[in-house]
């Protein structure tokens, strides 16, 4: 483990209230500068090639290929089995991606202990959706690229990376699935 994810996840228990009901709000300032994130015309779009290059796993760690998020909206989706508002919002973001996973793909970045850790609150959680490998660097790097400060936090993003929303979480807790059309509109679908 790195001494940035550290730091990260001591920023989040301290700072975002994981332990309470409600977590602190991400922050709505655009991410900065990286290679995960960058600025275009557009606005922030998220180069999610690192990512991608490095393989994503399902709950079981078998290996899944990226063509699920051809076409399709995207959340980035940071969470952590020992956060008790992550268990709360993760079965709410479980139903809207299975209900729409024909237009709506899930990406999950874990901010576990460790690969086992994340595996069984994948299988527990019923995350049907693949997740950035454990051990794989870029896991880390894309977190602190898009200065994640709390979890759990969903940025939304239009299939080429363009970012519709880091403001997912509260935007599905509030809309439930109202929050979906909305991003949909967002992206011109």
């Amino acid at each position: 483990m790195t001494i940035a994810w550290v730091l990260l996840a001591l920023g989040i228990l301290v700072f975002s209230g994981c332990g309470s009901a409600t977590p602190a709000p991400t922050p709505a300032t655009p991410p900065p500068a990286g290679k995960s994130a960058e600025k275009t015309a557009d606005g922030p779009r998220v180069d999610l090639k690192p990512v991608l290059a490095e393989g994503l796993i399902d709950a079981k760690g078998q290996s899944v290929s990226a063509d699920a998020y051809q076409g399709k909206l995207i959340g980035l989706y940071f969470s952590a089995h020992w956060c008790p508002p992550c268990k709360v919002f993760t079965p709410k973001l479980v139903a809207l991606r299975d209900a729409h996973a024909d237009r709506f793909e899930v990406l999950f970045v874990s901010a576990d202990n460790g690969a086992e850790e994340m595996a069984g609150y994948m299988q527990e959680a019923q995350m049907k959706w693949p997740a950035v490998k454990f051990d794989a660097p870029a896991r880390m790097k894309i977190a602190a690229d898009l200065g994640i400060e709390s979890i759990p936090t969903l940025i939304v993003l239009k299939p080429d990376g363009q970012i519709i929303t880091r403001e997912g979480y509260d935007e599905l807790d509030r809309q439930g699935a109202d929050a979906l059309a909305a991003w949909q509109s967002a992206a011109g679908k």
